[in-house]
């Protein structure tokens, strides 16, 4: 339900704007008529999911990077946030797209129309609709990670890194950061923030650069209903709620959107955990060698003290919870792969 609402007032302000937002300059430049010899006119509405947008709104028309035309919706005595559009042109042929400012995010779109000398879309009686993808709102975990699966093309939020996932190995899944801005369509990701604020993933007209070939993810981009226990999605281990990693997921419908793994065997599976830990690599989670805290290095004489009094979680690699360490060796410490050299 608190999505549901999250959503909505996002809708909100996307539609309705405000009077101050109102009172902004659109983000577009002006377009210059000189350089055209022809013209053609568009009448009609832009609407997201399904709602008029009304004179907070400008709508400007390219052709690739060039700015063809660009307009607010306006209200006569017939027609309430009407759009009238002029746009310029030297040839037939061009495929334009639409980029509109909602009065709080710029949304593009591609409906496939064609510049046409003298031509016309739309009128007052059989108006042209220019339908935007609604934005999708992504909700990370406290530690700032999430997945995602868009059903268009979409620009990066800023802060947000984007993983592939190429395998599982020792209970841990394997990632490769993607560089890029432009997240194609249809291409399942893990997501790592820079908090847990929630974010918009915005539509865009853009060669996407951001894509895979070879994945374990499998996408949503609507509710996908899957058997209990039968796939891992992204969360917390039940038994230990600070492990985050992908665990099998008990419910069977995952929500639209997101990320999960199908193809996986018991002997992948973290034992006692019920799935896999991640370690995305980055700067933020050094692969080098770290110090054990405190018990084990302090008290070598005392190899049955605890971790758990230092505030310490350990597991050895084949996913076993330990209450001490008394060898050398790798173990995951505080979710963080780390050698014990002492």
């Amino acid at each position: 339900m608190a999505n549901f609402h999250r959503f909505y007032s996002l809708l909100a302000l996307l539609v309705m704007g405000s009077a101050g937002i109102q009172a902004q300059d659109d983000p577009f430049p002006e377009v210059d008529d000189s350089e055209f010899s022809n013209n053609m006119t568009l009448t009609g509405y832009v609407r997201l999911d399904g709602n008029i947008l009304g004179q907070e709104a400008v709508v400007a028309v390219y052709d690739g990077d060039v700015l063809r035309g660009k307009a607010r919706p306006i209200t006569t005595k017939h027609n309430t946030d009407i759009l009238f559009i002029t746009i310029h042109g030297e040839r037939n042929g061009q495929t334009l797209h639409f980029k509109v400012f909602t009065g709080l995010y710029v949304i593009e779109v591609d409906q496939g129309l064609i510049y046409t000398n003298d031509g016309r879309a739309g009128s007052i009686s059989d108006p042209y609709y220019i339908d935007l993808p609604t934005p999708i709102v992504t909700v990370p975990t406290a530690e700032g990670y999430a997945t995602t699966c868009l059903p268009y093309d979409a620009l990066i939020p800023e802060n947000v890194n984007v993983y592939n996932a190429t395998a599982i190995e020792g209970g841990m899944l394997v990632t490769e950061k993607l560089e890029g801005n432009i997240l194609a369509a249809l291409t399942p990701v893990l997501l790592e923030s820079s908090s847990a604020d929630e974010y918009v993933w915005l539509a865009r007209v853009a060669d996407a650069d951001v894509t895979v070939t070879e994945t374990i993810f499998v996408g949503t981009t609507e509710e996908t209903h899957v058997e209990a226990n039968s796939v891992l999605t992204l969360g917390h281990a039940e038994e230990d709620p600070t492990r985050l990693g992908f665990w099998l997921y008990t419910g069977t419908t995952v929500p639209a959107n997101r990320a999960f793994i199908a193809d996986f065997t018991d002997d992948n599976l973290t034992a006692g955990a019920k799935g896999i830990i991640f370690r995305p690599e980055d700067e933020r989670t050094p692969t080098g060698v770290t110090q054990l805290p405190t018990i084990a290095t302090h008290h070598p004489a005392r190899p049955e003290e605890t971790l758990a009094s230092a505030g310490t979680t350990v597991y050895d690699l084949t996913g076993r919870r330990l209450t001490s360490v008394v060898t050398k060796g790798v173990y995951i410490i505080n979710g963080r792969k780390t050698v014990v050299t002492k």
